[in-house]
């Protein structure tokens, strides 16, 4: 999986699917977004198991696919990259690499 959105957008969506996220479950998941790709449709949902929220936004994608990511640190680490397009990276067994702003 390789997603790429403007940072804008991605960080408007995170901020309002993280405040959803329960952040003390007994479940880990529900403290995640998930995120899933298809062409340029990326959505990114969260839940607390007692709400819902799925937030659309637009970005690329060269292969399809899901992912589930700590719903806080993805946040902060989108937070700490600044403005331009944010790429979101397969790296390996159960990690993403989050990339933008020149780095």
């Amino acid at each position: 999986m390789n997603i790429t959105i403007e940072h804008g957008p991605l960080l408007a969506a995170l901020t309002s699917a993280s405040a959803i996220a329960a952040q003390k479950s007994t479940n880990p998941a529900v403290g995640c977004v998930l995120i899933k790709a298809a062409g340029v449709e990326v959505s990114i949902e969260s839940t607390d198991s007692v709400q819902a929220l799925t937030v659309w936004v637009d970005g690329a994608t060269d292969v399809n696919g899901t992912a589930c990511i700590n719903a806080r640190t993805l946040l902060q680490a989108v937070k700490a990259i600044g403005g331009g397009p944010v790429n979101l990276s397969s790296a390996g067994r159960n990690r993403v690499k989050v990339s933008g702003g020149g780095t």
